[in-house]
């Protein structure tokens, strides 16, 4: 067995968005990430699904993930744990739907407790009180942020991440290196990018890998 983080979604309100979600699987296959064990997928109709390797190491794939289904709206639902599978005699799952373990528990857990509340996009199950308490936090406040990015933001952010900087974002945009700079300040993108970049290293302190 092996550690893992699985990121699960549900599709809010996706039957008065058919023509949305049917472009989903081509949306969902421009995700990349070298953690990524199995790409996102789409299965039952409204429910996305992908594995990484370690524990909540790319925090920023959720973030990634709710850009390419945009403008559809997503719980987002990330179990921790293990993985059972890939052993000795054991055959290698092709997608994360045939996968099993306790990570797959855990978000299926984070998602039905998701659908009980409106206020809240994202939960972190994990087995540990003590990390879910602060990561939750922490994603409910980025939540709080990305409630309010309009589509301009959601471009300026995932073009500056991509290039590196905001005049090859600029570039890319074909707007100006003003344009660039003043829609990343609105969306409070250098705050993000922090809160995101602090989850792997509130679970090494707190020892839970």
């Amino acid at each position: 067995m092996q550690t893992v983080t699985v990121i699960t979604a549900d599709i809010i309100d996706s039957r008065q968005a058919l023509d949305q979600v049917a472009k989903l699987p081509k949306a969902l296959s421009t995700i990349h990430h070298d953690l990524l064990l199995t790409p996102f997928s789409l299965s039952r109709g409204d429910e996305i699904q992908a594995v990484c390797r370690g524990t909540l190491e790319a925090p920023e794939l959720i973030r990634h993930l709710r850009y390419a289904c945009f403008p559809l709206k997503l719980r987002v639902a990330v179990g921790l744990g293990e993985y059972e599978g890939e052993g000795e005699g054991e055959r290698q799952a092709v997608t994360s739907w045939q996968m099993n373990g306790t990570a797959f528990l855990r978000a299926r857990d984070a998602i039905d407790r998701l659908k009980k509340t409106r206020d809240t996009k994202t939960a972190l199950s994990s087995g540990d009180p003590r990390l879910d308490l602060i990561a939750n936090t922490i994603l409910s406040l980025i939540d709080a942020i990305q409630d309010k990015w309009t589509k301009e933001q959601w471009d300026a952010v995932h073009a500056y991440e991509k290039a590196g900087t905001l005049a090859a974002a600029a570039d890319i945009l074909g707007v100006s290196y003003q344009s660039v700079q003043k829609r990343c300040k609105a969306a409070k993108w250098s705050a993000v990018e922090q809160a995101e970049k602090s989850l792997p290293a509130i679970c090494k302190s707190i020892g839970y890998w």
